[in-house]
């Protein structure tokens, strides 16, 4: 067993893992005692994560199996937004993003001005120019097909815990520690989750090795808008 003790600001995951347990039980590692005074849970050990057993599978068709677990978790979670903001979960919703682009911009160029160099100061000039453009990504998503929900948004190979058959078969597919999550387009979560494949593997996001768990994952969400719209959307949302 594991006892996790999440700070002030990550508190939200004690219930968040409540209501998981709730609509998603079969994928997360349901808790045995909680103190959300306190922010504390205790967990099940969860057994091996993906991380630690890349030499005994087949990556790619790993996250075949993982993915498409993933986005359904999302879905079942999407009615429950009221509930997940009500935590205390971050909102980066398409709507809200312009702002948080500018909490950023701001946060960061104070640190800057105190601790930077000419390097640093000519990259925060570099993003404050992409306020318009950021801007219009944002409009452009929020007309999105696809609803808002949970963004794990630390979405690893050593956050999944996975089974493994003798034949190097993904089994059992569970989500662990949701204490970076918010809630935002659920595409976003590809940002990590597509982009740890393409970088251990060294392809390219269009490599069929890539492309094949995102068309998987993207099949969870196809009677909301044909693929070319869903892949529109996963690419904006990244």
């Amino acid at each position: 067993m594991w006892l996790k003790a999440a700070g002030p600001e990550t508190a939200f995951e004690v219930a968040l893992y409540r209501l998981l347990e709730q609509v998603a039980p079969g994928r997360i590692l349901s808790p045995i005692a909680v103190d959300p005074g306190r922010g504390w849970m205790v967990l099940p050990d969860g057994g091996a994560t993906l991380g630690e057993r890349l030499d005994e599978v087949d990556l790619v068709e790993a996250m075949v199996t993982v993915l498409p677990e993933y986005g359904q978790l999302q879905r079942d979670l999407a009615p429950h937004l009221d509930d997940l903001l009500g935590f205390g979960m971050g909102d980066m919703r398409a709507a809200v993003m312009p702002r948080r682009f500018e909490e950023a911009l701001e946060t960061v160029g104070r640190h800057v001005e105190g601790k930077g160099d000419e390097d640093d100061r000519e990259t925060v000039a570099r993003v404050a120019a992409m306020r318009r453009e950021f801007g219009r990504w944002c409009a452009r998503l929020q007309d999105a097909a696809v609803p808002a929900s949970i963004d794990h948004n630390d979405l690893h190979f050593w956050n999944v815990f996975v089974t493994v058959d003798a034949a190097g078969r993904v089994g059992r597919v569970r989500f662990y520690d949701w204490g970076d999550s918010v809630v935002a387009h659920p595409f976003a979560s590809m940002l990590l989750g597509l982009g740890m494949l393409h970088q251990q593997l060294g392809v390219g996001a269009d490599d069929p090795a890539v492309v094949r768990p995102r068309d998987a994952y993207l099949e969870v969400f196809g009677d909301l808008a044909s693929r070319a719209e869903l892949v529109e959307e996963l690419e904006l949302a990244c």
